[in-house]
């Protein structure tokens, strides 16, 4: 009996502690300033529409586009980029053009030397 009750007051303190923390987070988001802001527009002639939009909250930007079909967004806390579209792929496109203009040099060296 003194093993369920024990496991039972385990389980209650978990979820009293789960229940303050949502509390708490529910109690920032309406007590904390947070701005947004969203901007959308397409004219007749356009294919694709255009659009920005950012949520500001204390410590945490979060900005996003859309403009002539590429999607750019970035992602802040504090003076921490915690994501940024575009920057990973940017640098291994960059890392594979390095390759190829590497590799077209040694080839024209090749060519070189057989000639």
């Amino acid at each position: 009996m003194l093993l369920v009750l024990g496991i039972l007051k385990w389980i209650l303190l978990i979820i009293l502690i789960l229940f303050l923390l949502l509390l708490f987070l529910l109690l920032l988001l309406l007590l904390l300033p947070f701005r947004y802001e969203i901007f959308g527009e397409k004219e007749r002639e356009e294919k694709l529409p255009r659009g920005r939009g950012k949520i500001t909250y204390p410590g945490l930007k979060i900005s996003g586009s859309f403009q002539e079909g590429k999607l750019e967004y970035k992602g802040k806390f504090l003076f921490f980029t915690l994501f940024e579209s575009g920057k990973e792929e940017n640098s291994v496109k960059n890392e594979d053009a390095s390759r190829n203009v590497e590799g077209s040099g040694q080839e024209a060296e090749l060519e070189e030397e057989e000639n």
